[in-house]
């Protein structure tokens, strides 16, 4: 509306300043209507904001460019017809009566003054003539037509208005019943999943009977299963609504990966895979950014990879490159699976997404995994990248833009200049492509900690490097040592032996040896390498940290968790109080002192929120101040935020 406003404006003013010069008006009348166009354009190009000031900029000088055509005689029978034209482009352009009541006015003042100053020079004006009643009736016919057109524009636009709003509010209605849906259905879900593997947890750790305790580890795997598939239709349903919640934290992303690994080591311990942690050493320490999202996409990532492997072994890179407003953090997984043919390729991110459909899949699961990967990084503003052959394996690649809160790199080594690190693994038995991660992590770990490796492939060339050089610590497999186990057991005490192994290896009885357990990465070898002290070689045994005397209290609508959390923190010998709703917890908590008080959020008649309000006047007369969780088996995005 502004460019047409502006282009008749110029229309205009074109035609005019011809006309002045062909019929050789005042020519001093051209340069100013030129500079205002001039203007009138300029300030279109040049600002975008201010739009109704400039479309009222182009009205007046509009009015006075016909004020100025209406008063020469030769102008007057074409006054109607142009103010007509300049009605017309005030309706549609700018949809304001009160315009179109000021366009009337310069008419009638322009006609006003051509009559006077003809009748003064004795001339007989055009007005005086029958057809100028004629032309003033299509002046206010035209004029009466506009503004029933604007107002009636104006009441519809009104009615659309206020059906938008309408529907706003359903919609805000919707959303708020969603929330709400999503929320119960993620408690109720929830809750007796967390009570299955919490009491299996429990139970394992106070069971000594082989039997008992892998029927435990079964219910156990089975409840983690569960939680992990209600967590991705939680996922799906936030991703697909469109509802998801990005929140920015501190994190450290070592600890993720600890957790990532010892999960993987859980769950694919059987699968006889080889999975390689490749950990770029000079990540910053802390960052900032969604953790829980980029857990998740880790997570389905490999567990991806994992159940479409079936012999070989599936590659894990987390790398970073720097940028102005942080880091951004790189991770790439690749497998030896069979890949996926070019038209299953670009359908991996569609819903419910699986290469083998009907009863006979062979593999499990939603079908979910990457469609809430390419959804949970898209809502981070990062990009997904994927790739794969028949028969060549799959590569999906991930950045995700993230801040950097704390720029000292992840790990490092202590004491770097007495290191002389020995590595013999042949790994004669893997795939090409197994060879290759593990060659890349040992690469990147050496060139990032700028440590010197030695490989040896054979017992001689071991023995020429024991001989020729101070070696602090050898790193082999359990293939290697189940052939060279007598002679690993004979080298210099002085050098530390590490055994890489999986679950099912074990080290003789009197060995001096340590096992580093699969999956393997950079963060195993630099905990071994910081590790050089008394207190921490040969195997020690697992000591458990206990807290003796530390009161707890745990409030719990849910008496199944009430038992999970009292055989929980048992374990760590603390002294725990139960209570089963908030109005219970006020009374023991005016009655008795704690050191900690764990508090469900979602209860029936007092809820956390409220409980935690009358909990903190109860101690502000006490002067007491122990410490207080939340917890709660809302999962939906936000939820945190919102309880924080």
């Amino acid at each position: 509306m502004h460019l047409l406003m502006l282009s008749c404006y110029s229309l205009f003013t074109v035609i005019l300043i011809a006309e002045t010069v062909v019929l050789k008006w005042e020519i001093a009348a051209v340069p100013p209507m030129l500079f205002g166009m001039a203007v009138c354009w300029t300030l279109y190009i040049i600002r975008s904001d201010f739009v109704t000031s400039q479309m009222l900029l182009c009205f007046a000088l509009v009015m006075l460019e016909f004020f100025y055509f209406g008063i020469h005689q030769h102008s007057v029978l074409n006054l109607t017809a142009v103010m007509i034209f300049c009605i017309i482009i005030c309706s549609v352009a700018m949809e304001n009566n009160r315009l179109v009541s000021v366009c009337i006015v310069v008419y009638a003042f322009t006609a006003g003054y051509n009559l006077l100053f003809h009748a003064r020079a004795g001339e007989s004006p055009f007005f005086t003539r029958p057809i100028w009643i004629f032309q003033m009736l299509i002046h206010f016919a035209v004029v009466y037509i506009s503004g029933k057109v604007m107002k009636i524009k104006n009441e519809r636009q009104k009615r659309q208005r206020e059906n938008t709003d309408r529907k706003i509010l359903e919609l805000v209605a919707v959303n708020r019943r969603m929330d709400d849906f999503l929320t119960n259905v993620s408690h109720e879900l929830r809750t007796p999943v967390n009570v299955i593997t919490g009491i299996s947890t429990v139970m394992l750790e106070n069971e000594s009977t082989e039997k008992k305790r892998k029927d435990l580890f079964a219910v156990r795997m089975a409840g983690q299963r569960l939680f992990d598939r209600i967590e991705d239709i939680l996922d799906y349903t936030e991703i697909d609504t469109g509802r998801i919640k990005v929140n920015n934290e501190d994190y450290m992303i070592s600890s993720l990966v600890n957790d990532l690994i010892e999960n993987e080591r859980v769950v694919s311990q059987d699968s006889g895979l080889e999975i390689v942690f490749d950990i770029d050493p000079g990540l910053p320490f802390v960052i900032s950014g969604d953790e829980r999202k980029i857990r998740k996409v880790m997570h389905h990532l490999l567990s991806n990879a994992v159940k479409f492997t079936k012999e070989g072994g599936v590659y894990v890179r987390i790398s970073f490159l720097p940028r102005d407003y942080g880091i951004n953090l790189c991770i790439t997984v690749c497998d030896t699976g069979p890949g996926l043919a070019e038209a299953d390729a670009a359908k991996v991110y569609k819903r419910f997404y699986q290469t083998e459909q009907g009863q006979n899949r062979t593999a499990g699961g939603l079908g979910l995994g990457l469609f809430i990967v390419h959804g949970l990084v898209r809502a981070m503003e990062g990009f997904v990248r994927f790739s794969a052959s028949p028969g060549e394996g799959t590569t999906v690649s991930v950045s995700i833009p993230q801040r950097v809160s704390d720029k000292v790199p992840l790990v490092s080594v202590m004491d770097k200049p007495s290191l002389v690190i020995a590595v013999f693994i042949t790994m004669e038995g893997y795939l090409p492509a197994v060879k290759n991660f593990y060659n890349e992590m040992i690469f990147h770990m050496v060139q990032g900690l700028d440590i010197p490796i030695h490989r040896v492939f054979n017992q001689d060339e071991l023995q020429r490097l024991l001989s020729m050089y101070h070696v602090t610590h050898l790193f082999t497999s359990d293939e290697e040592y189940a052939v060279y186990g007598e002679f690993f057991e004979r080298i210099d005490p002085a050098v530390e032996v590490v055994v890489v192994a999986g679950s099912g290896f074990s080290l003789p009885p009197a060995s001096r040896a340590r096992i580093v357990r699969k999956p393997f990465g950079c963060l195993s070898i630099i905990n071994i390498l910081n590790s050089r002290t008394p207190d921490t070689q040969a195997n020690p045994d697992k000591k458990r940290m206990v807290c003796p005397g530390v009161r707890v209290l745990v409030v719990d609508d849910e008496p199944m968790n009430l038992m999970v959390a009292e055989g929980i923190f048992n374990g760590y010998q603390m002294q725990v109080t139960l209570a089963d709703s908030g109005a219970k917890a006020l009374t023991l908590c005016a009655k008795q002192d704690f050191d900690l008080v764990f508090l469900d959020y979602m209860m029936p008649d007092m809820d956390g929120a409220e409980t935690l309000k009358r909990m903190r006047k109860i101690y502000s007369v006490s002067n007491r101040s122990p410490k207080i969780v939340a917890f709660t088996a809302n999962a939906v995005s936000g939820a945190r935020e919102m309880l924080l």
